[in-house]
Order: structure tokens, then C-alpha cells, then sequence
């Protein structure tokens, strides 16, 4: 609503006080004569003044609002004190040339008027009674209590008297300024929480009516003519003050809802009951009422039985409503898919809703005055009960719903969502309101998912990432455990052999051993491809034989339906204990089986301290190897190889040195083996080659015929870029080709095929006839200490045989003769490599053998200490 104030002129109010002034002197100075005529003037003026005012301000608001409906309650009040004002002003003048019985017949119309203006304007005032029903309402309460008090004065008072029989016009003006009085009253208290000013302008209205009562019930002495003069000219600032600040009432207000009868309106209650009263000891102790208290009582009984009347329509139309709205209320809430409870503090059911016996099959007998925790599930009971706090506490402000399970009609558990809601300030509900959701099916798919997602659909154990969960909760509650990762070998090939459904069949029936071999609390779950992982309940020292166990029986045979099978086995364990993660305690348990799959089958190991510092040191290679190829940041030192018979140097090998600052010294083989992990190697061998060629230029262009051997990984000779990549660090060095060999480490060579078994150039690899092509020499290095035997020796596509230490050295010095032997048969060179003692430099002279190298000759050096030594040769040459 919107408050509209239109302020009061300041000269009407400045006539108003000097009305007041004027009369309180005269009235206390002069005589009755002069004292009436002064304060008829005062009062005629001061209230044709205000009279004006308020008329004005009707029409300032009504073209404001642009309504007649904001305006008409200033109307009626100024209209009321103009008709004060012209009452004033001709019962002064009929005062003065008819005497006083015309000046009083005339107030008494006056005032009847004026007190009916008054009542109504201040029921149409803003704010007071939004609709014409509420008009009526406060109309007739007025009537009612105006009537009641006029029947108790005239009973207790007026009659008792004796002052004879009132005229008709005393009786209507007395009974019309009690209405009037009444509804200012009644406008006043109903006006004063929606609009406090409402009050000053009824207590306006009932000064006015009161100056104006005065005078017209007989009360023409001086002090109670100074009395009324006061109060009509003192009334209307009060009415302008409240009537300026007008609160325009809502459009299509509505009327407020019933109250109840009598007893729920004091203000009419009292007085009908005082009347009643009245009239009884009337009765009691005067006998008949007179025609005055006769016509009034019938006047109090009929307003009183329409007033009943229009609250009997009230409660109807308000049952009515009532009864509707619960209908649609139980309609929504019986048609819904929720099921609704109203909990008390206390937590126990008050109301469910009709749906409870459809979709649960409760009945109210089963669930009224009952706790509603009783119906949850126990594992459940906590979270719900802690959100039902929460929210009795005010301090849960989300509509999440919290899941349970919930014990139906049938016995049976339901999966439910409930949203909990405090309505304990809604007078209506006072309490908390559970909104209970059947999830079953949604809740039954979710764990069917879940299990899909947990479970590992060939051998139906729990995979990874349930096994994850279970060992978290394990280690939550602080229980000693460790996890044991089984690694099988050779699944691929049976998959080969047989097939992939006889590769499935063997995991499957591998985890049904290790299930059976596992104890109860034990929990066997299957990692990706070909690994099993068992969480114990012991620790790692105890779970190492049962580890044995499993390693054993899953690498037995198993016979398929296509024939029989074999598989080799290891296992890793690794302890749970301390601020370790799942996946982390996992991983170390896989890394323990890694390394013991490298040690050789149905090996189990631990983790420990070692095989971390292990990971550490191979993690710290594989970051910087990389970086460190392309930056060249690695060494090459020089191993002088000596001819044995004039001890002078004929040429040297290159080998790789790499040196990190935490680690120190990285040997040779472990920085291949790593580059052949990351995929570098390519780039490392090309590297080096290039190095050893642009040493070996400046050493020849020092007047030093040397040749430069360079190691190289086996599968490099198979590789058809090979040729142009050595031709290509041979054209940019100008190195002849004759002057490089190409080195394979014979620890590196299988058996089979990665050297192939030709012998004659145009029978090898592409690769390696187009190297021959091009001048290159291959040579076979270390021969001896792998797997390599005599008989692969005239098969092999090389040019140069280095034979190992073990082969010449004491007890086994009579193999270096056949090697040699054979070597002069076949046409291919031997040199010696690990000469270390003068014993092995004498067994290798007399076999015959031309060149070696080893700590006893010349140890490896970078190229400054190399090329010192290729001087100082040098000039013994010379």
C-alpha cells in the first residue's frame, strides 16, 4: 500500500488556536451572553475553516489517485464539519431572535447529521475497511455497542432519575452520537495495525461529535458550552492531520476471514452482555420498561441478530472455502508419488498421507504415535537421525535427501530418498515434514552398475578399483594387512597355441586356485591382464609363504579341453602399514613382482627400502635421459686396442659414460636399457657414432692410421636406415670406411634369429650387406659370455670376433686356440678383449691372437689422455 500525505494548511490551524484562546478567556470573563455569542463565532469559523480544508483534501486525492474511492472518507469528515459549522452558525443566530428551544432544535438535526457524516467517513477512510462487507461489519458492530451502551445509560442511569420522558429528537440524537462514538472506537482499534493514524483521526471525529452532543442534549451552561467549543473547534485538526496522510487501500481487497461469533468481538460482547444485564435488573427491581427502552432493545436485538447473521454467513463461506481447499489438498497428496509424514520433536509420527498404504503399505496403525526411526534400517538410523537434528537445530540449510532403507507394510526394506522440512513456524503444520520417495528401482540399478563397475566380468572377482576401496577401509580401521600381487607368464602363449577362449579358461581357473588357497577373510581380486592381487589380513612376513602357495598352485598344469597348458608364476608383497595410499601400497606390491618375474620364475619378493631406492635411481634416468640425448650431455671415453706383437696402438673403442649429479656414474648397459624403454636409443647410437667419427678425423688429421669401434644395439643392424645414417657420419667426418666397425655385444644376440644364420654377404640382412658394401666391418663383441656357442660362429654375418676373458683365461685358455682356428678357416679376424694379467697377454700370443685390449695395455680414457697416449706411442714408433 501506498502512503499519500497532503499537508494541512497552516492558516486553519492558526484559527484553531486562536479559537481555543478566545473561548477560554471569554468563557471565564464575560457574561453568559457575550461568552455564547463568542464562542458560536470562534466555533463557526474554526470549523468552516477546517470544513474547507478537508473538502480540499478529498479532491487533492482524488486527482491523485484518479479514484473516488481514495477521497470519499476526507469527504464525508469535511462534509460532517461543514454541517458542524453551518449547525453552529444558526443556532447562534436562532439563539439570539427565537430563543434557546429553536437553537436547540436545530443542533439536535445538526448534530445527528454531523455524527452520521463522521461515522461514515471514517468508514471509508483508507485502510480502515478495505470492502464494503467490512464497511457493514464495522457498521454494525458500532450500531451494537452503541445501541448496548445507550440501553445500560438509560436503564442505570437516565430512568432511574426521573427526569421525565425524553423527546423524540433527544432520543435519536443520544442513541445516534453513542453509533457514532461507537464506530470511531471500533476504527480506531481494528485501523490501528494497518494504519496507527487511522486512531488520531477517530479520536477527531469523536471530539467533534462530542462538541456537538453537548449542546444538543441540553448541556447550555457556560462550562459545558465552553466544553463543547473546545472539543468541536479542537476535533477537526485531528481529522485533517490523520486524513492528510491517507493509506490507499488495495484494489480488490478482500475481506478478513470470519473470527468467530460475540464472543470472539469484545467490543460488542461486553456491551450486548452489560445490556443484558441491565435488563434483567431492570426487570428485577423496576418492573416494565418503559417505550424508550422497549424501542431501543428491540433496535440492539435486530442489529444484533444481523450482525450473527452476516458471521453465520461468514463461518459458511469460510467452511466452505476450508472444505475445498482440503479436498484439493487431499487430492494432490493421495495422488502423489511421495509418501508424507509430519513428525512431532520428538521425532514420532503425527500424520501420513493417504498414499502411505498405496505405495508402502502402511497403515495408520502401524505408524501413528510412533517413532519414525523405528521403520529405518539400522545401518542407516545414524545419517538420518543426524540430519533430522540438524535440521530441529537449525543448522541444516540443504534439500539434499538423505538415502535409507525403510521397513514397509510387508516387512520388506525399501530404498528411499527423504527430504526433511522444518514447518514448525507455520501455525497450520508446527511441525517437521518428511517427504519419502520410493528409489527402489533407481537405488537397484545403481548397485547393479556398481557391481559392474567393481566387479571383473571374466572370473567374477573384484577388480581394481573395488580392491582400492576395500583396502582404504581396511587401513581406516587400522588393522595390520598386506597386499599380495601374483603375475602370470605365458597366458599369451596359450592364446597363441589354442586360443583366446583357452587363454580365458586359464585365468579362470588360476583365480579359482588362488580363491581356494586364500582364507576367508581374504580378498582375491583381479588386476588388469594377466595379474591376480590377494589382500591378507597379516602382515607381509607371514603372507610371504602363503604368496609361495599361490605362485605354486596356479603354475601347475591345467588341462583344457584343446590339451594341456603351462604358465610360470611370480609374486610380489608388499606390507600395509603406516600413512601409506591404496594405489601406492598396490603399486609397490606389482614393482616386488616386476622384479621377481626378472629373477626368474615362481620367485616371490618384497618391497623394501632396496627395491625403492632402485625405482628411485631408474625413475631419476628415465626423467633426464631424454633431455640429457638431445643436449649431448653424456661422454665418450676411448679404450686403446694394442696389437700384440708391436704393442703399439691400431685402433680404439668408444665407450659411453654418463655421470648425474645424485646418482654418480650410470654403467653403460643400464643407460641403453633405459633408452630402449623410452624409445630413444635410435637417437643415442646415432649420437654417438657421429662423436666417435669427428674424434677419430682430428686424430687422423694428427697423423694418427687408427680405426674406431662403436657399440650398437643388436636390432640396429636390422634396421634399414642404418646404412644412410653410418654413411651420412662417415661423409660428414671424412672418416674411410674401412676405419669404423659396428659393434653387437654377443650377450645380446639370441639364438635365433636377430642375427640371421647367413654367412656369405649376399645372404645377410639388407642392412648389413649394404654396411659391408660400404667398407664398414661388423664384429661380434664379448664373444663367450653369452649364449652364443662355436657352432653359431660360421652362420654369423661378422668380420671381427672379440673374444671374452673367459675364454682364455686359466683353466679354459685352450678355447681362445679354437676360435682362433676357426677364425683363420672362416676368414674373419679375433681379437682379444679383458686382457688384464701378463698370463693372459702370453695364452693369447701363443694362440696366435693379432690385437686386445684390456686394463693391462691401455684403460679407458677421455680423448685428451688418449691422444697423450697415441703421442707417446708415437714416438716410440719412430
Amino acid at each position: 500500500m501506498v502512503e499519500q500525505t497532503v499537508a494541512a494548511p497552516k492558516p486553519a490551524l492558526g484559527a484553531f488556536a486562536a479559537g481555543l484562546t478566545v473561548a477560554a478567556v471569554v468563557g471565564g470573563l464575560l457574561s453568559l451572553t457575550v461568552a455564547v455569542v463568542i464562542a458560536t463565532v470562534v466555533a463557526t469559523v474554526g470549523t468552516g475553516v477546517s470544513a474547507f480544508v478537508l473538502i480540499r483534501l478529498s479532491l487533492r486525492i482524488h486527482a491523485r489517485a484518479h479514484s473516488f474511492g481514495p477521497c470519499r472518507g476526507a469527504g464525508y469528515l469535511g462534509l460532517g464539519t461543514a454541517v458542524a459549522a453551518a449547525t453552529t452558525a444558526v443556532a447562534g443566530v436562532l439563539a439570539a431572535v427565537s430563543g434557546p428551544s429553536a437553537a436547540t432544535i436545530a443542533l439536535q438535526m445538526g448534530t445527528a447529521t454531523a455524527a452520521t457524516s463522521y461515522a461514515t467517513g471514517l468508514l471509508l477512510l483508507p485502510g480502515a475497511a478495505p470492502t464494503v462487507g467490512a464497511r457493514l461489519r464495522h457498521g454494525l458492530d458500532g450500531a451494537g455497542i452503541g445501541t448496548a451502551v445507550f440501553l445500560v445509560t438509560w436503564l442505570l442511569v437516565l430512568a432511574p432519575a426521573g427526569r421525565g420522558v425524553p423527546s423524540g429528537a433527544q432520543v435519536l440524537v443520544g442513541l445516534t452520537v453513542s453509533v457514532a462514538l461507537a464506530v470511531t472506537v471500533i476504527t480506531g482499534l481494528r485501523a490501528a495495525q494497518h494504519r496507527p493514524l487511522a486512531m488520531v483521526c477517530a479520536a477527531g471525529a469523536a471530539l467533534a461529535v462530542v462538541g456537538m452532543a453537548l449542546p444538543a442534549l441540553g448541556r447550555q451552561g457556560p462550562g459545558w458550552l465552553l466544553a463543547a467549543g473546545v472539543a468541536l473547534v479542537s476535533g477537526p485538526p485531528f481529522m485533517i492531520f490523520g486524513a492528510s496522510r491517507a493509506t490507499t487501500a488495495p484494489a480488490g481487497g478482500a475481506a478478513a476471514p470470519y473470527r468467530g461469533g460475540l464472543a470472539a468481538h469484545p467490543l460488542l460482547a461486553v456491551p450486548v452482555a452489560a445490556a443484558v444485564g441491565a435488563a434483567a435488573y431492570h426487570a428485577v427491581t423496576v418492573g416494565p420498561f418503559d417505550r424508550v427502552a422497549g424501542t431501543v432493545g428491540i433496535l440492539l436485538i435486530g442489529v444484533v441478530v444481523l450482525r450473527e447473521s452476516l458471521g453465520a454467513l461468514d463461518v459458511r463461506r469460510y467452511a466452505t472455502r476450508l472444505s475445498e481447499q482440503q479436498a484439493r489438498f487431499q487430492a494432490l497428496v493421495a495422488g502423489s508419488a511421495d509418501l508424507t509424514m509430519v513428525l512431532d520433536t520428538e521425532l514420532v509420527v503425527r500424520w501420513q498421507s493417504p498414499a502411505a498404504a498405496r505405495l508402502f503399505g502402511l497403515s495408520d496403525q502401524d505408524v501413528l504415535d510412533r517413532p519414525f526411526l523405528a521403520r529405518v534400517h539400522t545401518d542407516d538410523a545414524r545419517g538420518v537421525a543426524d540430519r533430522l537434528t540438524a535440521v530441529l537445530a537449525g543448522t541444516c540449510d540443504s534439500d539434499e535427501p538423505v538415502r535409507s532403507r525403510l521397513r514397509d507394510g510387508f516387512g520388506g526394506w525399501r530404498d528411499t530418498d527423504s527430504v526433511i522440512r522444518d514447518m514448525r513456524f507455520a501455525p497450520e503444520v508446527g511441525a517437521l515434514v518428511v517427504h519419502v520417495r520410493d528409489v527402489a528401482d533407481v537405488a537397484g540399478l545403481q548397485r547393479r552398475l556398481d557391481d559392474a563397475t567393481r566387479t571383473d566380468p571374466l572370473t567374477g572377482l573384484p577388480n581394481e578399483r573395488r580392491l582400492l576401496e576395500l583396502t582404504a577401509s581396511r587401513l581406516a580401521t587400522g588393522s595390520r594387512a598386506a597386499i599380495v600381487v601374483v603375475g602370470l607368464h605365458g597366458v599369451a602363449g596359450v592364446n597363441e597355441l589354442y586360443g583366446t577362449a583357452a587363454g580365458d579358461a586359464v585365468l579362470v581357473r588360476a583365480a579359482e586356485r588362488i580363491r581356494a588357497d586364500a582364507d576367508a577373510d581374504d580378498v582375491v581380486a583381479r588386476l588388469s591382464g594377466q595379474r591376480f592381487a590377494v589382500l591378507t589380513g597379516c602382515s607381509a612376513l607371514r603372507a610371504y609363504p602363503r604368496a609361495g602357495r599361490f605362485v605354486e598352485a596356479v603354475a601347475e598344469p591345467y588341462e583344457l579341453s584343446c590339451g594341456p597348458a603351462r604358465v610360470t608364476a611370480c609374486a610380489g608383497v608388499a606390507d600395509l602399514h603406516g600413512p601409506v595410499e591404496p594405489d601406492l601400497a598396490l603399486w609397490h606390491a606389482a614393482t616386488a613382482a616386476d622384479r621377481a618375474h626378472a629373477r626368474g620364475p615362481g620367485r616371490v619378493e618384497g618391497y623394501d627400502e632396496g627395491l625403492a631406492a632402485a625405482l628411485r635411481r631408474r625413475a631419476t634416468i628415465e626423467q633426464t635421459l631424454a633431455s640429457a640425448i638431445r643436449a649431448g650431455a653424456f661422454d665418450l671415453v676411448y679404450q686403446p686396442v694394442i696389437d700384440l706383437k708391436t704393442k703399439l696402438p691400431v685402433a680404439v673403442e668408444a665407450l659411453l659414460r654418463w655421470r648425474l649429479p645424485d646418482i654418480g656414474l650410470v654403467p653403460p648397459l643400464e643407460v641403453v636399457a633405459a633408452a630402449e624403454e623410452l624409445g630413444c636409443v635410435d637417437e643415442l647410437d646415432t649420437r654417438v657414432l657421429r662423436r666417435a667419427c669427428r674424434q677419430l678425423a682430428r686424430w687422423r688429421r694428427e697423423g694418427h692410421d687408427l680405426t674406431v669401434a662403436v657399440n650398437m644395439s643388436p636390432w640396429r643392424l636390422k634396421d634399414d636406415d642404418l646404412p644412410a645414417i653410418v654413411d651420412d657420419a662417415l661423409t660428414r667426418t671424412g672418416v674411410p670406411a674401412d676405419r669404423l666397425i659396428m659393434e653387437v655385444a654377443a650377450r645380446d644376440v639370441p639364438t635365433t634369429a636377430v642375427l640371421p644364420h647367413q654367412r656369405t654377404p649376399d645372404e645377410s640382412p639388407r642392412p648389413i650387406a649394404a654396411l659391408r658394401d660400404l667398407g664398414v666391418r661388423v664384429a661380434l663383441d664379448h664373444f663367450g659370455s653369452g649364449s652364443l656357442g662355436l657352432a653359431q660362429l660360421p652362420h654369423l654375418p661378422v668380420d671381427l670376433v672379440k673374444v671374452d676373458r673367459s675364454l682364455f683365461a686359466e683353466p679354459s685358455s685352450a678355447l681362445v686356440d679354437v676360435v682362433i682356428t676357426l677364425g683363420n678357416r672362416l676368414g674373419f679376424e679375433v681379437a682379444a678383449v679383458g686382457v688384464e694379467t701378463e698370463t693372459d697377454l702370453a695364452t693369447l700370443r701363443s694362440a696366435g691372437c693379432v690385437t686386445g685390449q684390456g686394463n693391462l695395455l691401455g684403460a679407458p680414457a677421455h680423448a685428451e689422455r688418449v691422444e697423450a697416449y697415441l703421442d707417446e706411442h708415437r714416438a716410440r714408433r719412430l
